[in-house]
């Protein structure tokens, strides 16, 4: 599946203030994408509510496929998919957006 720059996962696979033992995506918190790159959480983005609306992430390029040369290890892996793949988004999929790479 070809990698875009916004794409979507779980609602449940994101907290912005997670429990101690919470080891999905959340702020400074480095996850990977099944068989994509580990992404890093770099802001979150609300609407007035206090809804999350947008994740904003930067990845990695050199993990291409789920692993990092330098031998890094995440404790979650996350299922995602890319816009076109919905016809409209499904109640309880969060938009992960990529801005510049690290």
């Amino acid at each position: 599946m070809p990698f875009s720059r916004v794409l979507y996962i779980e609602r449940d696979d994101f907290m912005e203030q997670p429990p101690k033992k919470f080891f999905r995506l959340s702020p400074g918190r480095e996850v990977r994408l099944r068989c994509a790159y580990f992404i890093t959480c770099q802001e979150v983005v609300t609407d007035a509510a206090g809804t999350i609306v947008e994740v904003l992430c930067t990845y990695d390029p050199s993990t291409r496929g789920g692993d990092a040369p330098d031998g890094r290890r995440v404790k979650a892996t996350l299922h995602w998919c890319r816009p076109r793949m919905l016809s409209t988004p499904k109640f309880g999929s969060t938009i992960v957006c990529f801005g510049a790479q690290p």
